[in-house]
């Protein structure tokens, strides 16, 4: 697993988002938005991670938690967190982004292919549309590195992109799509929405 935090621009300053993913699946198990800089975003994160998990049983004894080096991963409290679930701690020597890149990467992805626009939003707007993308991310965005799958096909394989679905779960894509900046065209065809 790794986790980082990163800044989100609103109508109201910058805030904090701490993100949490599953380096296999590619998938987001914990995210949280703040506006400060403390332990309890990435803290946050971790504990849904956790009951994400442990509702898909996955052990979580021996499971590395990686990140850089900042110091609410070194806190007390999450030190201790992982340390109770038998978590082992990694963090990166230097503090270098180059050794936490997966979790770079991710905060690239959200930020400039779905949260590309909340300088326009309020902080309370701001998480709504962090969750509606990563909903949208975990659930409808396919990855070359894991064969064109989405996150949460690679968990569960019968699992539907709503993207390619006929229905409730397409609708409700489109609706979530104009929070989002999506960088290929969809057509409607035969009442399936392929991209």
């Amino acid at each position: 697993m790794v986790s980082d935090i990163t800044y989100v621009k609103t109508s109201e300053g910058f805030v904090y988002l701490s993100l949490t993913m599953d380096a296999y699946s590619r998938i987001i198990t914990g995210f949280d938005l703040r506006k400060t800089l403390t332990t309890e975003g990435p803290l946050n994160a971790l504990k849904q991670s956790i009951v994400f998990f442990t509702k898909h049983g996955y052990p979580l004894e021996g499971l590395i938690f990686h990140s850089d080096r900042g110091c609410q991963y070194i806190s007390k409290e999450m030190t201790e967190l992982e340390a109770k679930y038998g978590i082992i701690t990694s963090v990166t020597q230097t503090g270098d982004p180059l050794h936490n890149a997966m979790a770079e990467r991710l905060n690239g992805t959200l930020k400039n292919d779905f949260l590309y626009n909340t300088e326009l939003l309020n902080f309370e707007q701001a998480k709504s549309a962090v969750k509606k993308s990563v909903m949208i991310y975990n659930t409808a965005r396919p990855h070359r590195a894991i064969g064109m799958k989405t996150p949460m096909q690679m968990l569960l394989p019968d699992y539907p992109n709503p993207l390619l679905s006929k229905g409730k779960e397409a609708g409700e894509v489109l609706r979530l799509r104009r929070f989002c900046k999506i960088s290929v065209c969809s057509l409607v065809i035969n009442g399936y929405i392929c991209v």
